[in-house]
């Protein structure tokens, strides 16, 4: 009997969902908010929570992320905690205010005011204000119940543009949000209670200029001083042993792969191979959601005089997976209950309109990754090195013009340096974009607009090398401007190949080289017994050959095997008899066009930002983090 009851005890933890059981020691019974927003972006907020500890402890430990949504940096100032003990210190890109005193334990019932002010600032939005604020973050590790806020605007806005959501990071629920605006004052509370790491998210598009206050912030032109030449090669052999030592990865064991690794969406593969989230990696996940059985692809082709127009429709079949990837789950549900009517969606509902959720994607994308540390494939170093590496580039460049140009202005030393500095960025801009384009093709198709592109800018550079070389010519400086713009070049590309990977990004890299060797390389008898195995085959992996740049070679080896198109395509262009390469010509090119139409914004806007146009999503927004016990 006693054996029984263990056991029924054990299934019964089991059954409990670890979030669960990792609980924090107190749930919030009461979280007020109370928040001005200023003309300087900033905004003075009063936090009133009711604690309720379950075991003994001192206090609780507030943080608060110091990087807005949009990746700049926030400033956390005039911290208060009226009737407590508290101290503030900086942890993990955020400020940590620990409330209580050492020597004592706090009550079960604890309340506590936490005043302090978000600075955001100037937010580098070109057509719009915002804002998209996370009144309470997805850091709390507890339950949170009797949510209330106001929000006081320093002038008039369009209420109808506001927006709440709450839940999970990338939930768009807003149903148990009740608020009310009486002139510039919103107030409002949660009808409901957020779950450990559920977040509530202000989002409301602005006038751009509504923070009047809030200005650039300019820094002083660095002090320019007379550089010997010598000191050129030095600098590129400074880079060059920073890049060997932190930039470059460590060698990696490249396996056979049949498929790609377990649990690998093409959109993670497309990150995996190159360290970056292109527009194709996120729409090949419509041919790799329409090859599971979740939708149906129909092509339209509208002719006309002299060209024809793609158009698409997307039929929602079922809803995806539950165990699919967040991102996965925001993408499908903003295509079908977002922008279409539930279960069908076209390309004309999404022109213009999907590019904000496309973005926010592509961070879910990287964010699912680099966010975890056990998951992590790029090392956060890479940024900073490559960062470095451009900035010795441009140094590099800079000081070779200074003989020259020095020799006619040498009474105008910041003439000089500007017009040494103008004529580096001339010289050396194509050769970056050069460097560029070649790395970021690096795993692309190579066609005809490739070789189109690399020839412009081999001839642009060179054109560029050549004028500026024949004009140093005149100062006699050719010799040291030749070694600069070498060394600029050399440290341009290490730049770009900062790619230093962890210890799981080697396994997860070396495995997707080895599944891409097999896409470009397979042999026939391979194939067919795959094919024996998996009659889809060709079909399931269509996606990540797109991403990892092999199609025309992956459908080239089942040329003579699939005779027949799959069931979840429907054109009008196949002609006669079926052929995959064709058939991967004509699925590559729809699935550009796809990329044209959803990543792209209006042309009249030029901001960049995934801010809170279309109604932003919970979690999303700047401030906000959570909290933990002590």
């Amino acid at each position: 009997m006693k054996k029984l009851s263990l056991m029924i005890i054990s299934l019964l933890l089991a059954l409990i969902p670890q979030s669960v059981l990792a609980l924090e020691a107190f749930n919030i019974s009461s979280y007020d908010i109370d928040m001005k927003a200023n003309l300087d972006n900033s905004y003075s907020i009063t936090e009133v929570l009711e604690v309720d500890f379950s075991e003994q402890r001192h206090g609780i430990i507030r943080s608060i992320p110091l990087k807005t949504n949009g990746g700049k940096r926030a400033e956390v100032k005039s911290v208060s905690v009226p009737g407590h003990n508290f101290e503030t210190y900086r942890e993990g890109g955020n400020l940590n205010i620990k409330i209580g005193d050492a020597d004592t334990f706090a009550a079960q019932k604890q309340k506590y005011t936490i005043l302090y002010e978000y600075e955001i600032g100037y937010d580098y939005l070109d057509d719009m204000d915002e804002l998209y604020f996370n009144l309470i973050g997805t850091q709390w590790d507890c339950f949170i119940d009797n949510v209330k806020f106001r929000i006081e605007m320093p002038s008039a806005f369009d209420s109808e543009k506001l927006n709440f959501t709450y839940g999970t990071e990338g939930s768009k629920d807003s149903e148990a949000v009740k608020y009310s605006v009486d002139g510039n004052i919103i107030t409002g509370k949660l009808s409901t209670k957020l779950e450990p790491y559920e977040a509530l998210t202000v989002a409301l598009p602005l006038e751009e200029g509504y923070f009047s206050e809030a200005h650039k912030k300019t820094t002083p032109a660095d002090i320019v001083q007379k550089y010997y030449m010598a000191i050129l090669p030095a600098i590129t052999a400074l880079g060059a042993f920073f890049w060997f030592r932190k930039g470059r990865s460590k060698p990696f064991v490249q396996t056979v792969e049949f498929y790609a690794p377990e649990g690998v969406t093409p959109a993670d593969a497309g990150f995996i191979i190159d360290n970056s989230v292109d527009p194709m990696d996120i729409t090949s996940l419509i041919i790799y959601w329409a090859d599971r059985g979740y939708i149906e692809i129909e092509e339209h082709t509208e002719k006309k005089l002299l060209s024809s127009k793609k158009t698409f429709t997307l039929h929602k079949l079922s809803d995806i997976s539950a165990d699919a990837k967040s991102y996965e789950k925001t993408m499908f549900e903003s295509l079908f209950d977002e922008f279409g009517d539930g279960t069908r969606v076209t390309t004309e509902e999404l022109e213009y309109k999907f590019y904000k959720v496309m973005n926010a994607v592509k961070e879910m994308v990287r964010s699912s990754w680099q966010d975890d540390p056990d998951r992590r494939v790029y090392k956060r170093i890479n940024l900073l090195i490559s960062f470095t590496l451009m900035l010795l580039s441009i140094l590099t460049a800079f000081l070779g013009f200074i003989p020259a140009i020095n020799t006619a202005f040498a009474d105008t030393f910041g003439i000089t340096a500007v017009l040494a500095f103008m004529s580096s960025v001339g010289a050396m801009f194509p050769v970056w974009m050069l460097i560029y384009f070649i790395s970021r093709n690096r795993y692309r198709e190579k066609k005809l607009g490739y070789f189109a592109g690399l020839i412009m800018l081999t001839a642009l550079s060179l054109m560029a090398w050549a004028l500026a070389l024949y004009l140093s010519n005149t100062q006699n400086s050719a010799i040291p401007l030749a070694l600069a713009l070498a060394g600029s070049a050399a440290l341009g590309a290490m730049a770009s190949m900062c790619d230093g990977r962890t210890e799981t990004g080697n396994e997860f890299y070396g495995r997707m080289l080895g599944f891409r060797e097999f896409l470009q390389t397979a042999e026939k008898d391979r194939i067919n017994m795959l094919v024996e195995e998996n009659p889809h085959y060709f079909y399931s992996t269509l996606p990540y050959a797109m991403v990892l740049g092999v199609t025309d070679r992956w459908a080239k080896n089942f040329e003579s095997i699939i005779t027949q198109p799959p069931d979840w395509y429907r054109t009008d262009g196949y002609g006669g008899t079926f052929n995959t390469i064709l058939f991967a010509n004509s699925i590559s090119n729809s699935m550009n066009s796809f990329n044209s139409v959803m990543s792209t914004p209006k042309p009249q806007s030029t901001s960049s930002s995934g801010g809170s146009i279309g109604g932003g999503f919970s979690g999303g927004g700047s401030g906000g983090g959570g909290g933990s016990s002590w």
